[in-house]
């Protein structure tokens, strides 16, 4: 038979309400009295009743976590961080996978709805294409040069009209940016990862650049090309439509975009890849096409994991703070669920450039005598 509240009570000597502010680690207790408490929760083994206690609360301590791809290195270190605040708070996590697809992101919210969480952290799905044009390297053209002029982000899909009724839940977007911009987000600046990524590899002199993007409509990978094609006007490298090509983000995609693009003596020196999956692919055509990277090639991918160092040839990646990203996403929810008021809060953090052995310099500008890497890693 299950250890009851009343049993712990009457073991420590002391009242039902003060066991429940021991347990659940709140205030007004004294160090001896809590310790003497938590003693008895461990000898006869009590478990908090939460169904109980959130019938009293109101609250089901548990919040619901939507990603794109449960897969996805990205997504795993945004989970660390979010966990650790969870746990601090003793809330537990629901996690649901919405595939990139919107109708079922909604059945994953309504799923959320009916187990009562407190609150949300979201990452969108990508735009629908019809919600705007799509946008040509030609029109990178007309972005302003200077850093400080950066683009806008792309229009919103969806935004909450006046009159319209707050969610009922606090929401916290992350990794890709909200269409609603009344909705908090903590995201990684991508436009800034792009541009570093392609300031890196005109820095080593580089000319013939070429960009391998991400899906249409998806915040992070559309910002990172911006700041890609910003980086090549600067310097005076023309961007057209041959220099960007667009996939989905996966290994299967990066591989059949560089077979095309590696082929032939026009193909580009330098490669800057969207997602760490996609620059997969691209290592395993030119090593399929006998390309070795970085002596024809040099590659950088936009997204970053731990086993990116370990690869045949170690690669060069631009970085996002997820640990970060959760961490934060998680602190905020937790100041919205505290009803703490404050403006809606729309964080950027920065990326890093981690260089490794898949970059160097053009072979034009190489001594005859040096030598890249032997082969392309996958």
């Amino acid at each position: 038979m299950p250890v009851t509240i009343d049993a712990v009570a009457r073991q420590a000597g002391v009242s039902i309400s003060t066991v429940s502010r021991a347990v659940h680690g709140q205030g007004g207790l004294g160090a001896r009295t809590r310790a003497r408490v938590l003693d008895v929760v461990d000898q006869l083994g009590y478990v908090p009743n939460h169904v109980a206690r959130s019938l009293v609360s109101a609250r089901s301590e548990s919040i619901g976590v939507l990603v794109t791809d449960n897969q996805s290195p990205v997504y795993a270190g945004v989970l660390r961080g979010i966990e650790e605040v969870a746990n601090d708070h003793g809330y537990t996590i629901l996690l649901a996978n919405s595939a990139d697809v919107e109708e079922r992101a909604l059945r994953c919210t309504k799923m959320f709805e009916a187990r009562q969480v407190d609150g949300l952290i979201v990452a969108p799905t990508r735009r629908a294409a019809a919600s705007r044009p799509p946008e040509s390297p030609r029109s990178a053209r007309s972005r302003p040069s200077a850093p400080s002029q950066r683009p806008a982000p792309p229009p919103a899909r969806q935004v909450r009209q006046p009159g319209d009724q707050p969610p009922q839940r606090p929401t916290v977007a992350v990794v890709r940016r909200p269409d609603d911009p009344d909705t908090d987000c903590v995201v990684t600046d991508n436009e800034d990862g792009g541009y570093r990524a392609a300031s890196h590899l005109l820095e080593l002199g580089h000319r013939r650049i070429a960009h391998i993007g991400g899906i249409d409509g998806v915040s992070s990978t559309d910002e990172r090309c911006a700041g890609f094609c910003r980086a090549l006007l600067e310097q005076g490298v023309a961007v057209d439509d041959a220099t960007v090509s667009r996939g989905s983000h996966t290994i299967a995609s990066g591989y059949a975009v560089a077979l095309e693009m590696l082929r032939g003596g026009g193909r580009p020196t330098g490669l800057y890849v969207a997602t760490l999956p996609q620059a997969l692919g691209v290592l395993k055509a030119a090593r399929r096409l006998g390309v070795l990277v970085p002596r024809d090639v040099s590659v950088v991918a936009g997204d970053g994991a731990d086993y990116a160092e370990f690869l045949a040839v170690p690669l060069t990646t631009v970085d996002q703070p997820t640990y970060e990203i959760g961490h934060r996403a998680a602190t905020l929810l937790f100041e919205r669920l505290a009803g703490r008021p404050g403006a809606i809060q729309h964080v950027e953090l920065a990326p890093q450039l981690s260089v490794r052995e898949s970059t160097d310099v053009p072979p034009a500008l190489r001594p005859r005598q040096r030598r890249g890497a032997a082969g392309a890693g996958s």
